[in-house]
């Protein structure tokens, strides 16, 4: 009879071989999620705080205002330990999730701001 240890192994060697048939450039932040073992709670705080982050990004834009890196800062800051804000916004972009938003955090990172 197979132990539960054993049955763990075989999934986490399935997850492995899931991870190498994943088109990386089209599901990148799932791919990243997978890889560092991120728990489903984790990821759906992340896009929790992405929708309310997206929100006020929204009204601060129609408010006139120009600079969002207390958005980002917020985001940074309730990222789960296993993900820098550079990887996470990078992969999110690519995946399309959130576009705007993660789009002026990739702005606001490019223009050599230097974040963990």
């Amino acid at each position: 009879m197979e132990t539960v240890e054993q049955r763990l192994e075989r999934l986490e060697y399935y997850q492995t071989l899931i991870l190498q048939m994943v088109d990386l450039n089209k599901w990148p932040f799932y791919a990243l999620v997978m890889k560092r073992q991120i728990a489903e709670k984790d990821v759906q705080q992340i896009f929790t705080l992405s929708e309310e982050l997206l929100e006020l990004y929204f009204q601060q834009k129609e408010e006139g205002l120009l600079v969002f890196s207390q958005l980002l800062e917020v985001f940074e800051r309730s990222l789960p330990d296993g993900l820098t804000v550079l990887e996470t916004v990078d992969a999110m972009h690519r995946q399309q999730l959130y576009t705007p938003l993660m789009s002026e955090f990739k702005l606001i990172m490019s223009s050599g701001v230097s974040r963990r």
